[in-house]
Parts: structure tokens; C-alpha cells; sequence
């Protein structure tokens, strides 16, 4: 009897320690698969942060800040009234006045690369208008 409870006991460790290291291993697998294609390193997010913070503490419009997603960085903006121009005219307007501002090299090389979309809605609105800033050399041809 206590040879037959020696064996149990020693599969029934067997097939915990099997499933313990199944286990283990696919999650290590499932963490890289979670790891997204595109990184946007922290310190991008700050530098953008401090640049649009700076430009828009001066007037009425309210800065809610950047966050990285889907390998760019996504800065968001209020402004207190409906502006009287049309989806086309505003993206015009975000990248001459807002990303027109952020033209400067050192600004673009803290942010190693990565895109800037500037999200600009009125306050209560659910919806709103988006632009990519264009990089320095990649002004329009």
C-alpha cells in the first residue's frame, strides 16, 4: 500500500511540475506577443508634454495632454468655443500653428522618430479634428 501511494504521489508531482513549466512557458510566449510592433519610448511622451504645455498656458485653450498608442503619440486639446472653419481648415490650422511651433530639430530628435497626431476639440464636444505634425523635413512639396 505505501508503494502504491509513493507512485501516485510521484506522477501526481510529475504531472504538476509538467503543467507548472506548460504553464510558464506559454505565458513567457504570450508576453512577447503582447508587446506592441511599434514602441514609443517614455520620454517621448514627457518632451511632448512640456512643449504643448508651454505653448497652450498662455491662452484660453486647455492642454489634456499626450499618450502614446499604436506607435505614435496622440496629444489632446480643448478649445472653450466652436472655431469657423471647416475639418480641412482646421487639420491646416493644427499643423501651422501648433506643430509650427514644435520645428526644431532637437524637438524631433527626443522624439526618436515618432509620429505626433495634435487632436484639437471643443469643450463638450464629442468629436473633433486630428492632424499629423509634419516632421521638419517632411515639410509639404
Amino acid at each position: 500500500m505505501s508503494v502504491l501511494r509513493y507512485l501516485a504521489g510521484s506522477a501526481l508531482l510529475v504531472v504538476l511540475l509538467t503543467g507548472c513549466m506548460h504553464n510558464e512557458a506559454s505565458s513567457g510566449d504570450s508576453t512577447r506577443d503582447n508587446v506592441p510592433s511599434t514602441f514609443v519610448p517614455p520620454n517621448s511622451v514627457k518632451v511632448v508634454n512640456g512643449a504643448l504645455h508651454a505653448i497652450l498656458t498662455r491662452g484660453d485653450w486647455l492642454y489634456q495632454g499626450a499618450r502614446a498608442h499604436a506607435g505614435a503619440i496622440n496629444a489632446y486639446v480643448e478649445v472653450p468655443a466652436a472655431m469657423p472653419m471647416n475639418d480641412e481648415q482646421m487639420r491646416a490650422y493644427i499643423e501651422f500653428a501648433l506643430c509650427g511651433q514644435l520645428e526644431t530639430q532637437s524637438f524631433w530628435h527626443r522624439l526618436q522618430n515618432t509620429p505626433l497626431r495634435i487632436h484639437l476639440r471643443r469643450v463638450g464636444s464629442p468629436q473633433g479634428v486630428a492632424a499629423t505634425c509634419p516632421r521638419p523635413n517632411e515639410s509639404a512639396t
